[in-house]
């Protein structure tokens, strides 16, 4: 199995914690203040991986990924605010789940175009199955 494989399950395992408890928490708390909160938790766990490795690792190589990463966080800090509104209306994981990886499933694949990443048959079909799938579960909501 091709390693990147490995990486895209142990993301998608987190990203499927990351809206339960999401869910479990928005009735419970104001959605920027605790968007906040997330980030600098992922801040303080990075920092303990990082400082004991400071000495040997590369922080960046190249300003423009400095500033990539920076959107990135404005793109995070976005993610969970609006996650967290989300299920504070209370709707179902099972319906804003899927409406809000097939967003986010659409987008990276019109950004993926925009740098020319290849798109075949077969990647065209999974993606339709998925869309149809969105829909059918956005109906039933």
């Amino acid at each position: 199995m091709h390693i990147g494989i490995l990486f895209a399950i142990i993301t998608a395992t987190a990203l499927g914690f990351w809206t339960f408890f999401h869910k479990l928490a928005s009735p419970h708390v104001n959605s920027l203040f605790w968007a906040i909160i997330i980030s600098l938790t992922a801040v303080i766990i990075g920092a303990i991986f990082l400082v004991p490795n400071i000495k040997i690792t590369t922080l960046y190589s190249d300003v423009k990924g400095v500033i990539f990463l920076v959107l990135s966080g404005v793109s995070v800090i976005t993610i969970d605010y609006f996650a967290l509104k989300t299920y504070w209306t209370n709707i179902p994981i099972s319906i804003a789940w899927p409406i809000i990886m097939w967003g986010s499933i659409v987008i990276a694949i019109i950004l993926g175009l925009c740098i020319w990443e290849q798109m075949t048959l077969l990647k065209l079909l999974g993606i339709s199955l998925i869309a149809i799938g969105t829909v059918i579960l956005s109906m039933i909501a």
